[in-house]
């Protein structure tokens, strides 16, 4: 069979060349041994009316989906064709749709007859088979209906031309989204800075409450540049800051209109025209993603209502550690000492502990959460004065040693931190509220067990002076005549 083809006739089958079969469960019946070998003939022949009709068209280049028999082949390399088998279907469509072929599931046309028009045959320059790698590859060149090319990459290993074909791949779909919006802005966080910048100015003209939703969707697009040079290991606030003063500049100025296309140099660590540098992006993917994300923050705006699971709590940690972080344990240390109390209740009713005790320890745990607490507040207040300071500094004539934007994130941090802080110490609040609830609640239950527990000690001396006087009576009896069994037996039964 040859290997290359100049002038292709190409003919795309969807279905096998190999000797007919009967389908399952049809039955034949033969009463001479002759006919069974006519109808094995008969198969063959089907199979060879077929390829004889495509052939007689001029077809010299066959690629068929399915399997080809070698009695098959045979008749193909007679007449000098090049037949393929097993193409992948999604292969075989693009071929026959580069070559101007037909893609035919059968032969059978509309009357049942079995037919191969000229008109369903492709024109190629050239159909070869090359070694490329260690891999055996059919290549089509110079398709008649429309121009097609494929990439061929060349690496060391898999996993290198794996990451090849991604980037390929994501080229593509940039020169395709560029196609079909036909519109390109420039990249490295140009169009979010100046986005910011617009939006700021635009807050400043509103008076409502309006204005503050739009200034934190300025603030939120610097994101972009920032990630950008945090990325690259550059200074992301110097950066940013520049970007920022370049675009304000373009949008006030005039004369400086041409700065607009100004974004990040993430190798120089530096700002440039990304214009004329051809650092572009398409428009059609920049407004999506600006549309996506903004839908997005939508969405979990408009939610009202929170389920919260609070996970299991591990073994391991102390008492401090737990208030240390600003959570008090009220399923750890307060239901042991809960549980304690109760224990030392129902022991005092029996006589066996003193009531005292758990007094003690309910006071010392009241006395630890309340120093604990004004600990937290001595924290909280002076970190307010911090910020009274930092915000004096802010409106003061001096020169500031940071910049604005520094000093902005960390009042913003330092403001956050007194939030969490005054959050935790409401719930510290909250907690020894509850605990002295239930302190009071347990000192009930002291006070049940006290009175119970005199009474039982009543009952004790009482029984205690009843048994002195019998066993009296007992030994004042023993030296004497008994003239009542009955009495001395009920005697000792008291004394028992």
């Amino acid at each position: 069979m040859p290997k290359k083809i100049v002038n292709a006739k190409i003919a795309c089958l969807d279905f096998s060349l190999q000797k007919t079969k009967m389908k399952l469960g049809v039955q034949v019946l033969v009463n001479d041994p002759e006919n069974l070998e006519k109808i094995r003939a008969r198969e063959l022949d089907i199979t060879r009316e077929k390829i004889q009709k495509i052939l007689a068209t001029g077809v010299n280049v066959v690629l068929c989906s399915g399997g080809i028999d070698d009695i098959c082949l045979k008749y193909f390399v007679e007449a000098k064709a090049m037949a393929v088998r097993r193409v992948k279907k999604g292969d075989l469509k693009r071929i026959a749709k580069a070559t101007g072929a037909a893609y035919l599931t059968s032969l059978t046309n509309m009357e049942g007859e079995e037919s191969f028009e000229p008109s369903m045959v492709g024109e190629a320059a050239e159909v070869s088979q090359e070694w490329i790698s260690d891999d055996e590859l059919i290549l089509v060149k110079g398709p008649k209906a429309r121009t097609a090319s494929s990439i061929i990459l060349r690496g060391p290993n898999d996993f290198y031309l794996d990451e090849m074909e991604r980037s390929i791949h994501d080229a593509l779909c940039v020169v395709k989204r560029v196609l079909e919006g036909k519109k390109v802005v420039a990249g490295g966080g140009c169009v979010e800075a100046a986005l910011s910048i617009y939006l700021e100015n635009f807050a400043t003209s509103l008076s409502s409450r309006e204005q503050l939703a739009i200034a934190e969707f300025a603030k939120s697009l610097l994101v972009i540049p920032k990630t950008l040079a945090v990325n690259a290991a550059k200074d992301a606030t110097d950066l940013v800051a520049k970007l920022r003063a370049y675009h304000n500049s373009s949008q006030t100025k005039l004369d400086h209109a041409h700065l607009k296309w100004y974004g990040l140099d993430l190798i120089e660590g530096v700002v440039r025209d990304n214009k004329k540098a051809g650092v572009l992006e398409p428009a059609m993917s920049k407004i999506k993603s600006l549309k996506f994300a903004t839908e997005a923050a939508l969405t979990i705006l408009r939610i009202d209502d929170m389920i919260k699971l609070n996970p299991e709590e591990k073994g391991g940690k102390s008492y401090a550690d737990a208030c240390a972080a600003g959570i008090f344990p009220m399923d750890g240390k307060m239901t042991d000492l809960v549980e304690s109390g109760a224990s030392e209740a129902e022991k005092s009713v029996n006589g066996e502990e003193s009531v005292k005790d758990g007094e003690q320890d309910w006071k010392g745990l009241c006395q630890k959460l309340e120093q604990d607490l004004q600990k937290r507040n001595t924290e909280n207040e002076i970190l307010k004065a911090r910020i009274g300071m930092m915000e004096k500094e802010q409106t003061s004539e001096l020169k500031p040693t940071r910049t604005q934007e520094q000093k902005d994130d960390y009042l913003t941090k330092a403001k956050e931190l007194l939030f969490e802080k005054t959050k935790i110490c409401k719930r510290q609040e909250q907690q020894i509220e509850a605990l002295k609830v239930q302190i009071e609640s347990v000192k009930e239950v002291l006070a049940v067990s006290k009175e119970m527990l005199e009474v039982r000690n009543m009952e004790n001396s009482h029984f205690q002076e009843q048994f002195t006087v019998l066993e009296t009576r007992l030994k004042s009896r023993k030296g004497a005549p008994c003239h009542h069994p009955e009495e001395a037996h009920h005697l000792q039964k008291d004394v028992r």
